[in-house]
């Protein structure tokens, strides 16, 4: 997983009132599952107005919350009319809710369904294209593709 951070603001540093700061952090992390935590490293740099800039390199190990395990689960509500629509959310393993909506189009002659979610409020920048048909059982997930929370998605059954 890569994490961009940029900030950017004005304070006071060692005593100096009104400095302006930029600083960029640049995280490569990759979760371990045996220590339930984020592992990798953070480059960047720090530049403050009036008194210097750096380079910033550290190694990282970040701690995540304890019922987290990277997993999350897509729940749709779809409403078939002439297109397809209605609501869609991923839930985390810790219970987060990340909402969307979908818009899709079902196709008769092929016995399948193709969504596409889009990332609402909080789950803006979320996009998923789902492709389900009629199976011997029900409805089941042939295709998924997308990203979501950072994650590329690419499922085909």
């Amino acid at each position: 997983m890569i994490l961009s951070v940029k900030l950017t603001g004005t304070g006071t540093v060692s005593g100096v009132q009104g400095v302006a700061f930029t600083i960029t952090l640049r995280y490569n992390l990759v979760f371990n599952s045996e220590t339930g935590t984020l592992d990798g490293t953070c480059r960047g740099g720090a530049t403050f107005k009036k008194i210097g800039s750096g380079l910033v390199h550290s190694d990282i190990s970040v701690g995540v919350p304890s019922a987290s395990d990277g997993s999350w689960h897509l729940h749709l509500s779809i409403l078939p009319l002439n297109t397809v629509g209605g609501t869609g959310q991923i839930v985390t393993s810790d219970g987060r809710t990340i909402p969307g909506i979908i818009h899709g189009v079902y196709q008769p002659g092929l016995g399948r369904t193709v969504l596409n979610l889009t990332g609402t409020q909080d789950g803006v920048g979320m996009a998923s294209h789902i492709i389900l048909v009629n199976g011997e059982t029900g409805v089941e997930l042939q295709r998924a593709t997308g990203h979501v929370l950072g994650q590329r998605i690419n499922f085909s059954f």
